[in-house]
């Protein structure tokens, strides 16, 4: 069974779990890591997760086309199935897509936390994390007290977007949850009208 790569913390006192697996402050650790929390993710405003991922350093994006196609992420220049990513502590990895995860597919509604270890992490996770390990978690229900949002976006070429998140619960149990949906009729950059989807 694998451990989530990542403990909630408060800003203040951010904590991450290493190749020890025991949690230290991240001032402390021994690796590489970039961590987006809740507030700086609503800040950002970013639909899908990738446009937060390709903010942290030594991490490149490419999409093989318009928003939604295959898009690869490697870290410190390893191949993109050398990067292993986790949602909600369970591996996300694609097998049937050379074991590179589809985070064409991810969107940022609803994200309590990313955290971004750059660099070998193999010893603790396998050969998947050679280049390094991604981690999306949702909000912490156990935070206490209930959270709702709701968002809607419209923009060129017919693109909009909708998105639910909520969360509750209290010291012994919790429910968050998220929806999203996004659409575009594209730039029709072959001609005859279809556009690219």
């Amino acid at each position: 069974m694998l451990l989530p790569l990542l403990l909630a913390a408060s800003a203040s006192d951010e904590i991450i779990v290493t190749a020890s697996l025991a949690p230290i402050a991240i001032s402390d650790a021994a690796v590489s890591a970039t961590i987006f929390d809740r507030q700086r993710i609503d800040a950002l405003g970013q639909p899908l997760a990738l446009d937060l991922i390709r903010l942290a350093p030594g991490v490149s994006v490419s999409v093989s086309g318009s928003r939604g196609a295959q898009t690869d992420i490697r870290i410190r220049g390893a191949e993109a199935r050398h990067s292993l990513l986790f949602v909600d502590g369970i591996a996300f990895n694609d097998p049937a897509a050379a074991n590179a995860a589809r985070y064409e597919t991810l969107a940022s509604d609803g994200l309590g936390r990313i955290e971004i270890v750059t660099g070998p992490q193999s010893a603790l996770w396998g050969s998947e994390a050679l280049g390094g390990a991604i981690s999306l978690d949702g909000p912490d229900p156990l935070e206490g007290g209930t959270r709702a949002s709701a968002s809607g976006e419209f923009g060129s070429d017919a693109f909009r977007r909708g998105a639910l998140a909520f969360q509750t619960g209290d010291d012994r149990v919790g429910l968050t949850g998220s929806a999203s949906w996004m659409r575009a009729d594209g730039i029709d950059i072959v001609g005859g009208g279809v556009g690219d989807k």
